[in-house]
């Protein structure tokens, strides 16, 4: 699946992943773990990302697999310190990322379910 994420610099967003099976019914994620990966080249390594996150059923501040699993809901948290250091500054367009999400199954196999672009946008409201 392709996907195309946008947010702010340094603010708070969470980023929701469905995942179906071909049939389109809800992926079962039960013991399952999932890693999102921000990039800025699609050829750098998870050691070079920009930030990643790694979740499972235990909620933790990256973020959770919604219950019940069976669902196939994520949910990843992206906090302002994540995306602070990304260097996007006033007057400059909205920079692109690259962010890929992978699962991790109890067998464990794994698959890539998201594979698409993070987009950051300068905020125009500073923080109050």
């Amino acid at each position: 699946m392709s996907e195309a994420v946008r947010h702010h610099r340094n603010e708070d967003a969470t980023i929701r992943v469905t995942i179906t099976n071909p049939d389109g019914t809800p992926y079962d994620l039960t013991g399952a773990s999932l890693k999102l990966t921000v990039k800025a080249l699609a050829t750098d390594t998870d050691a070079q990302a920009k930030f990643t996150k790694t979740i499972s059923a235990t909620p933790t501040a990256s973020g959770t697999i919604v219950a019940p699993a069976t669902a196939g809901i994520a949910d990843f948290y992206i906090l302002p310190a994540d995306t602070a250091p990304l260097g996007l500054y006033t007057n400059q367009p909205p920079v692109s990322y690259y962010l890929g999400v992978k699962v991790k199954t109890s067998a464990p196999k794994h698959y890539t379910v998201v594979d698409g672009t993070y987009r950051l946008d300068q905020p125009l409201v500073e923080n109050f």
